[in-house]
């Protein structure tokens, strides 16, 4: 019975230790990702905000005949918003490249002029933004 009492402390020492290893690896992981999401904030929020515009332009520009007039004249001043932002981010290298040839056209009906399909366009930027949001925080600060 005694060697049964010193198995079990054995046993239940190693669980405590095994417990006390995960728990502070846990909290080595929450403390990089608070420190990586600290660092990158800002960067975090502009890519957010950037990505909701995208979002908007497209289904505007895919609604065009369903849109109100009000809607219609938001359209040129979002896709210019959202070209400065792009350049924004690729300035601070956050986003790598250059933004596809529709969010380079100086305006929104020359980017509509030289693109057969801006959706295409447009879900690549979001697509690369997407990327870049994960890469953020799966990587350990």
């Amino acid at each position: 019975m005694e060697n049964f009492s010193t198995a079990l402390a054995a046993v239940s020492s190693l669980a405590a230790a095994i417990a006390a290893c995960m728990s502070y690896r846990t909290s080595k992981q929450s403390l990089c990702f608070q420190k990586n999401l600290a660092r990158s904030q800002n960067y975090f929020q502009k890519l957010a905000s950037t990505l909701t515009k995208m979002e908007s332009l497209k289904i505007l520009l895919d609604n065009l005949s369903e849109i109100s007039d009000e809607q219609f004249k938001s359209i040129e001043p979002l896709y210019l918003d959202i070209k400065s932002d792009l350049q924004y981010l690729s300035e601070s290298i956050i986003l790598k490249g250059k933004p596809s040839s529709f969010f380079s056209a100086s305006s929104l009906g020359e980017a509509v002029g030289q693109t057969s399909n801006h959706r295409d366009e447009i879900n690549h930027e979001i697509g690369q933004i997407k990327k870049v949001i994960s890469e953020m925080f799966g990587k350990d600060g």
